[in-house]
């Protein structure tokens, strides 16, 4: 088992209701911190694998557990199972650390390194089964290294799941913000060159 199996695995045997703090005192034995952020977010969908791996009630006792430590670890979840209106199937994360450093990158707020870096998107094939993975990802200069900000599970990469990709996220920054309609603004978005990628960010 490589060493980030591994982390992954242990967080995961903790995070039942009740042992949240157990979770992050692994978790932190094993990486440093942008390294717990990355395996606490990849655990959420890792949890319960193989019976319970894209079960909504699974996801949605996790995120009992998790809300009581940051309720952006898993910000929104959609499935046609909750309703009929509900046309999307989708899990969005990220973390109240990672919003504080997406706002910091916001070229009109105070000067500090982060306005320097751009935010790079984009969609891993393979990671959650039958579904997408979508990222935006900033390189930290203090840590010398890309951070994930947040990632979202999605059935296509089309134009419609990225808009709602950046929606929610400049949506939890908005709410760590605490300025409503609050959208992130770095230096620049870098895309592949798909259409739906290139759309999306003009529409967003």
């Amino acid at each position: 088992m490589k060493p980030k199996e591994l982390a992954i695995s242990e967080v995961t045997s903790c995070i039942t209701p009740g042992q949240m703090d157990e979770a992050m005192k692994v978790a932190e034995m094993f990486a440093d911190m942008d390294a717990v952020h990355t395996a606490q977010r990849e655990v959420l969908m890792d949890h319960h694998s193989e019976k319970d791996s894209n079960s909504v009630d699974a996801l949605l006792r996790m995120k009992k557990t998790t809300d009581a430590y940051d309720t952006f670890f898993l910000y929104e979840i959609s499935s046609a199972a909750f309703s009929t209106q509900q046309r999307q199937d989708y899990v969005f994360k990220t973390s109240h650390e990672c919003c504080e450093v997406a706002i910091e990158a916001d070229i009109d707020g105070p000067a500090n390194p982060l306005q320097e870096e751009n935010i790079y998107v984009d969609g891993k094939h393979g990671r959650v089964e039958r579904f997408i993975s979508l990222a935006m990802w900033i390189r930290h200069q203090a840590l010398n290294k890309l951070i994930r900000l947040c990632s979202m599970e999605v059935r296509s990469e089309s134009t419609e799941n990225l808009v709602k990709f950046h929606e929610l996220f400049s949506q939890a920054c908005a709410e760590v913000k605490g300025v409503s309609g609050y959208k992130i603004n770095p230096r620049a978005f870098m895309c592949d060159a798909s259409g739906a990628m290139q759309r999306a960010v003009e529409e967003f």
